[in-house]
């Protein structure tokens, strides 16, 4: 395994495993908000690992992408115009369809509580009163299929009895890219 990739995955495994203790004292504290924001984190690494491992992405794309992660610089890749551009987190996560597509899910729902909105009053007002009919399906049959979850409709408060749930699915992904990845990068340095 090169160096770059070492550090890489070391990077991944470090903000992963503080993101799982850090997780389980804000939900010890009620900081539910808080909480859900580090799932969106840990899905950011998960989205991260996972298109660098997806037989889609190139491996000197991923070569480079790793490389730049070990110096921490932005990820960037020359477009079909010839031109730099970032890697955005919507753009692996429109290519992430290969974890079962409820990444978008919680990458949604996160989304409004990374970003201020009117989600950070979960205390006073349940957020699910103000979401879509769609969205809470969507988020009740990632909890089915994934959670046992057994009811027909949710509110916030039966989502945060399923929040470690959720982290540990998270967590759990992530440690498989991590045990994974490096047979891809070597896959592929032998076989230019």
């Amino acid at each position: 395994m090169n160096n770059d990739l070492s550090i890489f995955l070391d990077q991944v495994k470090n903000r992963s495993d503080e993101n799982k203790k850090a997780f389980k004292i804000l939900l010890d504290s009620k900081l539910y908000g808080v909480a859900i924001g580090l799932l969106r984190q840990e899905l950011d690494s998960l989205i991260r690992i996972s298109y660098l491992w997806q037989p889609e992405t190139p491996v000197v794309v991923a070569q480079s992408l790793i490389e730049k992660s070990a110096r921490g610089e932005l990820w960037k890749v020359v477009n079909h115009n010839g031109k730099e551009v970032k890697v955005t987190d919507r753009d692996m996560l429109n290519l992430a369809s290969h974890l079962g597509g409820w990444e978008q899910t919680i990458y949604s729902f996160g989304c409004k509580l990374i970003h201020l909105s009117d989600h950070h009053l979960y205390l006073d007002k349940d957020p699910f009163d103000t979401i879509s009919n769609t969205e809470k399906e969507d988020i009740i049959g990632y909890l089915s299929a994934y959670h046992e979850y057994s009811k027909s409709n949710i509110c916030f408060t039966d989502l945060v009895e399923y929040l470690p749930k959720i982290m540990g699915k998270l967590a759990d992904n992530v440690r498989f890219y991590i045990d994974e990845l490096p047979d891809k990068m070597d896959d592929c340095s032998e076989n230019p």
